[in-house]
């Protein structure tokens, strides 16, 4: 995986993300991420927040062996979320 400057990739802004791990039963955790500079890189910024996700799960739920979270949901400014839908 490629190293990813964050202060480069995001502004000082934050917002909340949820994930979802069926696995364990963890639902809608929210985990605080910095929002993304808009000349930036989308991917690279699904990267920041999937390793800021993934980190915050393994230290609540050390004993959970899911090798991926089920679902990331995304705030719009609307309130809506962007990522509802679940992988099959």
């Amino acid at each position: 995986m490629k190293v990813i400057d964050v202060d480069a990739l995001c502004t000082s802004v934050t917002l909340a993300v949820l994930y979802t791990c069926e696995a364990c039963g963890t639902l809608d955790r929210a985990v605080t991420v910095r929002e993304r500079r808009p000349e930036s890189d989308v991917v690279d910024w699904v990267q920041y927040v999937a390793v800021a996700c993934g980190n915050d799960h393994k230290q609540r739920c050390s004993y959970c062996k899911a090798e991926r979270l089920t679902e990331l949901k995304i705030p719009m400014p609307d309130g809506s979320y962007i990522g509802k839908a679940r992988r099959q």
